[in-house]
């Protein structure tokens, strides 16, 4: 198996699944601490995006190895990447949770399962060439 794939899905992955729930949870108005240092809970919050986006960033990798070579191997691994998420948060979290952070969680690991597997796919070169122009 391929390194770099799971070295692109188990790095960056659940960073770009955190930088997601800011942005998210930034547009929906989420209430935050706000008395708390946030230097600290940035730094808490990368802790436990890499404690608990590791396994569902895995088992996506897994899928992306095995759907190597097919059409839609970036929409299954958004679909697999949210609903993995989405079952992990769902599992952790309280259950009186809002709605909106439980839809987040899943676009979150949607949109970072898609960019991982984008990533670690194969480049292509173009059949065109474009001539130098010196």
């Amino acid at each position: 198996m391929s390194m770099k794939r799971f070295v692109i899905f188990l790095v960056i992955g659940p960073f770009i699944g955190l930088m997601l729930l800011y942005a998210l949870s930034s547009v929906t108005h989420q209430e935050t601490a706000k008395d708390a240092d946030p230097r600290l809970m940035f730094m808490g919050a990368i802790f436990a995006s890499y404690l608990f986006g590791l396994i569902p960033m895995f088992v996506v990798a897994v899928l992306d190895r095995l759907l190597e070579g097919t059409e839609y191997r970036v929409a299954l691994c958004a679909i697999a990447g949210c609903l993995g998420c989405w079952l992990l948060a769902h599992w952790i979290v309280p259950s009186n949770t809002p709605w909106q952070y439980m839809i987040a969680v899943g676009i979150a690991g949607a949109i970072s399962a898609a960019v991982c597997s984008w990533l670690s796919g194969e480049k292509h070169t173009s059949v065109f060439r474009i001539p130098n122009a010196l």
